[in-house]
């Protein structure tokens, strides 16, 4: 995995002296978005797509990370009984 020496969109949330402006927002957004469409285009979904886990890079390149919990697609819909990724994180502020 890449290094991403800015840290996540959450730490720049949390530390940031200004709030991104809705540039920096759409740019985040569309990369993670185009992360997830390359990972769903192999049959593969993310299950804890967070700010946390969307990282930047010194070249402002965004990063999608934190694969723990994906999982690949199956043909067959199975029904999930337990609940993964992080539950309700938006809320959190720490």
């Amino acid at each position: 995995m890449d290094y991403c020496a800015l840290g996540s969109i959450k730490d720049l949330i949390l530390t940031g002296e200004e709030p991104l402006d809705e540039e920096q927002i759409k740019f985040v957004i569309f990369s993670a978005v185009k992360a997830l469409t390359y990972l769903h285009s192999q049959n593969i979904i993310h299950r804890d797509v967070k700010a946390a886990n969307i990282l930047l890079n010194e070249r402002g390149e965004v990063k999608t990370a934190d694969f723990g919990v994906s999982d690949q697609l199956q043909s067959q819909v199975k029904e999930v009984s337990e609940t993964v990724g992080t539950p309700l994180w938006y809320g959190k502020t720490k």
